[in-house]
C-alpha cells in the first residue's frame, strides 16, 4: 500500500503553493463527503480549509471512520482547526495558535475562521477579514498596552456583531476609529492587514507543513 498525504487547501494556502511537496495530493477546500471519497492509499490526511456556505461542510462522522481506520488527521488554521478541536478526543491532531484559541474556549464560532474571498491569477484577493486574523493584529501590535484609550472589547464586540460577510476594510476602519484608535494608528494597521502581515491562518497552516516536511518551503 502506498503512503500519500491528502492536503485540503484554498484561501489559506492556494494548492500551486504546496503542489509539488513529496507524496502529497493537493484538494480544494473540503466539503461533506471528500474524506470519505479518499482511498485507503492516504495514510496522512491535513485539513486546513473547509466549505462553510454554498456546501455542507466536511462531516464529523467522516473524519471519524478515517481515524478508526489509522489514518492521521491533522486539522489547523481554518475548518482543520474547527474540527480538530471537535475530534481531539479521538484522535484528531490540532496545531497553532488559532486551534489552541478554540481548544481553550477563548473563541468558539465558525465565523471567526470565515471570510470572503476572489481568486485572480491563482491569488487570493480577500473581499473581508476573519475574525481571528484581526485578533492576532491586536494581539502582536499589543494595542491594549501601546493604546490604553482604545477600547479593544468594544471594537471586537463591533466586529463580531457586524458577521464575516461584512468584515471588509472600510467597516473595520469605522469600528477602531469609533472605537478611540488613532487614524495614524488605524491607516498602518489596515496596511498591514491588506499586506498579509497579520494572517495567522497562513502561518498557522506553514507552521504544520514545516514541522511534518523536512526543507519545507512555499512556491512562489
Amino acid at each position: 500500500m502506498s503512503n500519500f498525504t491528502a492536503i485540503f487547501t484554498d484561501s489559506t494556502l492556494r494548492p500551486s503553493q504546496i503542489s509539488h511537496l513529496p507524496n502529497t495530493i493537493v484538494f480544494p477546500a473540503a466539503v461533506m463527503g471528500d474524506i470519505f471519497k479518499l482511498s485507503d492509499s492516504f495514510t496522512r490526511i491535513i485539513l486546513i480549509d473547509g466549505v462553510f456556505l454554498h456546501h455542507r461542510p466536511v462531516w464529523q462522522r467522516e473524519l471519524l471512520y478515517k481515524l478508526n481506520t489509522s489514518t492521521i488527521i491533522y486539522g489547523v488554521s481554518s475548518m482543520g482547526a474547527l474540527r480538530a478541536v471537535e475530534l481531539r478526543k479521538y484522535g484528531m491532531i490540532g496545531h497553532g495558535w488559532i486551534y489552541e484559541q478554540y481548544s481553550t474556549a477563548c473563541i468558539s464560532s465558525d465565523d471567526e475562521v470565515a471570510l470572503l474571498y476572489g481568486v485572480i491569477k491563482d491569488k487570493v484577493v480577500k473581499v473581508t477579514y476573519p475574525m481571528v486574523e484581526i485578533r492576532w493584529m491586536f494581539k502582536v501590535e499589543e494595542l491594549s498596552i501601546k493604546f490604553p484609550n482604545f477600547n479593544i472589547i468594544g471594537a471586537i464586540q463591533s466586529l463580531k456583531s457586524i458577521g464575516f460577510s461584512r468584515r471588509e476594510l472600510s467597516n473595520i476602519r469605522d469600528i477602531l476609529a469609533k472605537h478611540h484608535l488613532e487614524s495614524l494608528v488605524v491607516d498602518r494597521l489596515l496596511s498591514n492587514l491588506s499586506n498579509g502581515l497579520y494572517d495567522i491562518k497562513r502561518l498557522d497552516a506553514i507552521s504544520l507543513l514545516s514541522c511534518l516536511y523536512p526543507n519545507f518551503c512555499l512556491r512562489t
